[in-house]
């Protein structure tokens, strides 16, 4: 019979020597709380470190001590609430996918994802590692020295504007903190962490089957709630419906991604393919065949595909209402330049003084909240435009499959006028 061990780890204070005055957050202890008593309740043996409590040292000596226990078909349940960083790393082209080094930030230093690998790596094969991190990292820093030059990085910019006006706190490292740690730090206390790994692919012969469910894409802020993160939150609000055990983890971050759409919910799997923990709810300690491993999945470091786990009958499905928004932007004073859409959109209609835009990561019910933010991000970068929804009234008008209105129908926008009617 399978067992299942976890460790919650939560921070709300840092060491203020290492990190010069990071602001404390309220919720990632209570955070942790929760993920223990979850666990508990779900039939594990479950440990939580908090603040002080959290060091480097400790957390890898949990989890070397885990990877001595766990057996093929045992299962680890390791979550994460806190700051997140990240670091530059020197590792040469080809080697790894991505360019930096993703961080937790523990009481005393930040933990590398490349020691978080290295732990992994000592867990037998048919053994299951279960994470839920609900932090963020910075991959914003070179954003945030800048102006947002496309489309994607202007609604990025407006909605976490928009969530910080509405009183929550970002679990991003601030930048000034991350450069004086770097100045303070970098050569006495990562850069000796980081030359070990220097060579080494991250998550390389890792023989352990890996789920990591995330709250939020690498170069995305998740965010601090009064009594929760809004991530944990969501696994709350889902926990608390019997269909939700029916879900596997693709379907969760789906499900999820359903609750608030910015941040984007991360969904990343490496290691051992154990097919029934790949179509099983992931929380569950017993599940079929628990130690049939039938391959393995070679690691995928780049972001994840945006957009949500659909077929395209699900896509089309009007009752599910699963379509992307689309935003039609009428400029005031047409810019100097074309913008560039970025990663997240597409401009599917192009005119003189005019976008129609497919929002490709925001769902077609939360369109006026995507319209507010990317007006907004606009207007503080000096470029005035009215932006709003094309309430497409059914999927034949979609325009991602006509890509353009069919002459009798009108499509339309906010106003509720034909779309052409603004030419």
């Amino acid at each position: 019979m399978s067992k299942g061990y976890s460790l919650h780890i939560g921070l709300n204070k840092l060491d203020k020597a290492h990190y010069f005055g990071v602001p404390d957050l309220k919720a990632a202890v209570n955070d942790a709380k929760f993920w223990k008593e979850y666990a508990e309740q779900s039939g594990y043996a479950a440990k939580a470190l908090h603040n002080e409590e959290a060091t480097a040292d400790t957390v890898l000596g949990a989890l070397s001590e885990y990877a001595g226990k766990l057996l093929p078909g045992d299962i680890l349940l390791l979550t994460y609430a806190g700051h997140g960083s990240q670091i530059a790393n020197e590792k040469a082209a080809g080697l790894d996918n991505e360019r930096n080094d993703q961080t937790w930030c523990l009481y005393d230093r930040e933990l590398l994802d490349d020691e978080l690998f290295e732990a992994f790596r000592a867990f037998r094969e048919g053994t299951r590692i279960l994470i839920v991190s609900d932090s963020c990292h910075s991959g914003t820093i070179a954003r945030v020295l800048k102006s947002p030059d496309n489309l994607s990085e202007h609604l990025a910019a407006g909605l976490e504007k928009a969530t910080e006006m509405r009183g929550l706190r970002s679990r991003k490292l601030p930048l000034a903190n991350e450069q004086e740690i770097m100045v303070a730090y970098g050569d006495s206390v990562y850069a000796p962490v980081q030359q070990k790994f220097k060579k080494k692919a991250q998550a390389a012969d890792v023989k352990a089957a890996v789920k990591l469910l995330a709250a939020c894409q690498d170069d995305q802020t998740t965010f601090d709630g009064e009594s929760n993160g809004v991530f944990t939150e969501s696994f709350m609000k889902l926990f608390q419906k019997a269909t939700t055990r029916k879900k596997n983890a693709p379907e969760l971050i789906d499900a999820i991604r359903e609750r608030y759409y910015y941040p984007r919910p991360n969904f990343f799997e490496y290691g051992a393919i154990i097919p029934s923990f790949d179509t099983a709810f992931p929380f569950l300690i017993d599940i079929p065949d628990a130690t049939a491993v039938k391959g393995f999945r070679a690691p995928d470091l780049q972001p994840a595909p945006v957009g949500r786990n659909l077929t395209k009958e699900e896509e089309w499905d009007e009752v599910k209402v699963k379509r992307n928004a689309q935003l039609i932007v009428t400029w005031k004073a047409p810019p100097a330049k074309d913008i560039n859409p970025g990663e997240d959109i597409e401009i599917l209609e192009k005119g003189p003084d005019y976008l129609v835009l497919e929002m490709k990561s925001t769902p077609h019910e939360h369109s006026w909240s995507a319209a507010h933010a990317l007006r907004q991000s606009l207007l503080a970068s000096g470029l005035e435009a009215m932006v709003e929804p094309v309430l497409s009234v059914s999927p034949a008008q979609d325009k991602r499959a006509t890509r353009k209105a069919t002459p009798t129908i009108p499509i339309t926008y906010g106003s509720g006028r034909p779309l052409w009617a603004k030419r």
